[in-house]
């Protein structure tokens, strides 16, 4: 292309590896994500936050539905977690109260995602799916 190029030499990166990667079509319009706190968003996971993220962008509504006996905006605070992120938040035993048509479920619990799958026919996935799926 005849033109002038430089290099600027870098000490610092020792090793690069190069793995293979999984990559997904997710065909599957959806405009509400609920998604579990403890052992899912909390201990904090950044591409778990990140993806929310990518959602709220998107236009997409964002509940959280937990169990959690104690105060969640206490827990989400303790853990640098904005209660706004969230449209509505739901402390409950009984997850499957709350999901809307047109949604996804994120859970670290099978069970859990087996209950709300079987109930509501609407795509679930534990942590590591979501962020490589979505």
């Amino acid at each position: 292309m005849d033109m002038d190029v430089e290099i600027i030499e870098s000490d610092y990166v020792k090793v690069t590896d190069r793995a293979l990667e999984n990559k997904y079509y997710f065909d599957y319009n959806f405009k509400n994500v609920y998604i579990d706190m403890d052992d899912t968003l909390i201990p904090i996971n950044p591409e778990m936050i990140a993806l929310l993220y990518k959602f709220r962008k998107q236009g997409k509504f964002i509940y959280l539905v937990t169990s959690h006996k104690g105060s969640i905006p206490k827990v989400l605070h303790e853990n640098a977690i904005s209660t706004l992120l969230f449209d509505d938040i739901h402390q409950t035993d009984t997850k499957t109260d709350y999901i809307e048509p047109e949604s996804i479920f994120i859970d670290d619990s099978f069970a859990e995602r087996k209950k709300v799958h079987e109930k509501y026919n609407i795509p679930t996935f534990d942590v590591q799916q979501a962020i490589e799926v979505l």
